[in-house]
């Protein structure tokens, strides 16, 4: 009983499971005419996958001539990062959403909302708008105290959330840039580097403060994302923060895709639409860049 994973030697210092790990018990010899093998997940919450059970031994004489059938028992889980579409999230233009998403209660009802609730590197994408004008919007809670592991076994010191505009050769991330127990009040905005490899940290990343934002323990903030062509429009709250023009891929007529995106953030979204109606385009540019 309570045999556990051995963490440390199977798994390397990204967090990556080596090829071939897993968890092995042995015994002295004994005789044996039955084999029960129970599991438990970590988290009551989550499902686990195992991909085979080997069972290594003798042949030897017993004193029954016949053997149960194998049989097993698999309990179903609501299990999140299996689930990659919904109602209003999936695949579109080539990309496709993460796994670290509670896609449940994404059912078009008044109450619907959608839950995050994974480590690194997270991305949701609506289904249904892809192009060079749209408008985006959603309110965000985070309900965890801390930010979640990355790459070791501490609080990612930099978790952000937000939206995200994405093509498969580039994103832009419209964040909360957050700290370790999510108490910062800073808003940003990064595209990955040219060659898409990783973020831009350096170059055109766009900081600024918000000291009236209000983000846990229960409290929503509204983040949307207007794109009208080459210029994207930042609002926080229901305010204009801050604009841009000079992404990379984005040229006016870059089509893309929009959502979501997470670093190591466990958060509920609620409120959230995503349009390419040009009516509505033009109202919200009359509202913020008029």
């Amino acid at each position: 009983e309570n045999l556990e994973f051995d963490w440390d030697w199977h798994v390397d210092a990204f967090d990556n499971m080596r090829p071939g790990s897993s968890a092995i018990a042995e015994f002295f010899d004994m005789p044996v005419s039955k084999i029960t093998v129970a599991l438990r997940s970590v988290d009551e919450d989550y499902g686990i996958c195992i991909p085979e059970i080997v069972v290594l031994g003798k042949d030897a004489p017993v004193d029954r001539a016949t053997f149960a059938e194998y049989s097993y028992e698999n309990a179903q889980y609501n299990t999140p990062q299996l689930v990659y579409e919904s109602l209003s999230f999936g695949q579109i233009g080539g990309l496709k959403s993460g796994y670290g998403y509670d896609l449940t209660h994404d059912d078009g009802t008044d109450g619907a909302y959608v839950v995050g609730n994974w480590c690194e590197d997270q991305s949701l994408f609506f289904n249904n708008v892809y192009g060079n004008r749209f408008y985006v919007e959603a309110e965000i809670t985070v309900f965890e105290n801390a930010s979640y592991p990355y790459s070791t076994n501490q609080s990612d010191p930099y978790p952000k959330f937000g939206l995200a505009v994405s093509t498969p050769e580039n994103t832009v991330f419209y964040y909360i840039d957050g700290n370790a127990s999510y108490t910062s009040k800073a808003i940003g905005c990064a595209q990955r580097t040219l060659d898409n490899k990783d973020w831009d940290w350096n170059t055109t990343e766009q900081n600024f403060n918000a000291p009236g934002i209000s983000y846990s323990k229960g409290n929503y903030v509204k983040l949307a994302i207007l794109r009208d062509g080459a210029k994207f429009y930042f609002i926080l709250d229901g305010v204009l923060a801050f604009t841009y023009d000079e992404f990379y891929v984005f040229d006016a007529d870059k089509a893309a895709a929009v959502g979501f995106r997470s670093f190591s953030t466990g958060m509920k979204i609620r409120n959230y639409s995503a349009t390419d109606d040009g009516a509505v385009i033009n109202d919200k540019l009359a509202q913020y860049a008029g």
